[in-house]
């Protein structure tokens, strides 16, 4: 009997067991999800059992969302560049200043030429705008302190710190410059004047410069390229018209040569003598630059210009520059610091190539000036040249002339030969030789 109760009791209980466990699944739903944000995330969901008569705990239920879609970001990287700074340099020192300086500059000619207005005046100005007004010139002129024939002398002694040289006038001292006494129309129409001045230059430091610092000379430039011409006191159109003249000469014997070839008798005389003696009938014209005489005022009396090329005042170059140079005594240029050689030098190129661009211009209103007060020029025929080139005394001038400077211990061969091969070159090749040779200088500052 025992046993049949606990058996029903057994059996009730399994049904109320088997009634909870359908009522507990009936009850647990399967829940939704709530879209998830941008990451993926599993949810585990437990729900509490039910319990009745009997305590059963039910196995827990999984649930797994579903997420959205994450967003697409797109992230802009920002490169940082490194930048390294270029320091800044120190300020350059200030350039040393120039020592003062107290310089003389003799001139046996008045200040009205050349010597001093187209050329000494140009290079004061300009070494006083290299040095900041560190220098003073003080101008002798017209031999009151140097005379025609003292010029060498007193640059070589240190008399003069500059000194306008006539070193044609020492042939002792510079053989060389007996070319400057030359006459050659037919070599001179080659090129023009200003390319003259550029070859004067080039041929004097190619191969004279050495020769002038032997004799306590610095050579400094050249005086350009110089229009020469006959003035007279009666009128010259042809060769035979010269004939009997006396004509001033400043160029030795090889200018006398020429004059012999002409006709003419050579009478030598200074600048300052010339003006007298042509009053006094000793001579009857002379042979030189126009500018010169126009300054001094003694062309009235030879109002007859003979030259070889028309609207020019040209009958032959001045070969050299006639011997005429801007020289400083080598006490004073040895005594320079490498500053004021360089300002010196530079000073130097600027004033030659003045006095070599302006000089045949600055002819050309004298011309028109005389002129108007009269004067004649007269083209000098060259069937009349080309006779008189051919005469003995001409025909081997320049071989002549070169073997006697090399007699007197000169380089007479060299300069010839150098100026006959420049003065068949261009005018741009001058230039550029001319300027190469101006660099050099200042470079080695000599």
């Amino acid at each position: 009997m025992r046993n049949k109760k606990l058996a029903l009791v057994s059996i009730c209980l399994l049904l109320v067991f088997a009634v909870t466990l359908v009522a507990a699944c009936k009850a647990t739903p399967t829940a939704k999800p709530t879209p998830a944000p941008t990451v993926t995330a599993t949810a585990t969901v437990t729900a509490p059992p039910r319990t009745a008569t009997a305590t059963v705990t039910a196995p827990p239920a999984t649930v797994t969302a579903t997420p959205a879609p994450a967003p697409t970001v797109t992230a802009t990287a920002t490169a940082t560049a490194t930048v390294t700074a270029t320091p800044t340099p120190p300020p350059a020192p200030p350039p040393t200043p120039f020592e003062k300086k107290s310089w003389i500059f003799a001139d046996s000619l008045a200040e009205s030429y050349e010597g001093w207005r187209g050329s000494a005046s140009k290079f004061r100005d300009e070494i006083n705008r290299l040095t900041n007004n560190a220098v003073t010139i003080d101008p002798k002129f017209a031999g009151s302190l140097l005379g025609w024939n003292d010029t060498a002398p007193g640059a070589a002694g240190g008399l003069a710190d500059l000194v306008y040289l006539n070193s044609a006038n020492f042939p002792t001292w510079f053989p060389p410059m007996k070319l400057g006494g030359m006459i050659d129309p037919q070599l001179s129409a080659k090129v023009d004047g200003e390319t003259w001045g550029y070859i004067n230059q080039i041929l004097e430091y190619e191969l004279m410069a050495e020769d002038f610092y032997a004799k306590r000379i610095k050579f400094l430039y050249s005086i350009g390229g110089v229009d020469q011409l006959f003035f007279t006191s009666k009128k010259v159109a042809r060769l035979d018209d010269f004939k009997g003249m006396k004509l001033r000469t400043y160029g030795g014997e090889f200018q006398a040569k020429f004059y012999q070839a002409l006709g003419a008798t050579a009478v030598p005389l200074s600048v300052t003598e010339y003006g007298d003696a042509l009053k006094r009938g000793i001579v009857e014209g002379n042979f030189s630059v126009l500018a010169l005489w126009y300054e001094l005022g003694v062309l009235d009396a030879t109002p007859y210009y003979l030259v070889v090329q028309p609207d020019s005042t040209l009958f032959s170059t001045a070969f050299l520059s006639a011997g005429y140079l801007q020289t400083m005594s080598r006490k004073t240029w040895d005594g320079l610091s490498d500053q004021w050689k360089k300002a010196v030098l530079q000073a130097a190129k600027f004033a030659n190539q003045y006095v070599t661009t302006h000089w045949v211009d600055e002819q050309k209103p004298i011309a028109e000036a005389v002129k108007k007060k009269g004067a004649t020029f007269t083209v000098f025929p060259k069937e009349d040249i080309d006779t008189l080139m051919k005469h003995p005394n001409l025909v081997n001038q320049w071989n002549d002339v070169a073997k006697d400077i090399d007699k007197n211990g000169g380089r007479g061969t060299e300069i010839v030969k150098r100026l006959l091969e420049l003065s068949g070159m261009s005018k741009a090749q001058i230039v550029d030789i001319w300027q190469k040779q101006w660099d050099k200088r200042i470079a080695t500052l000599n």
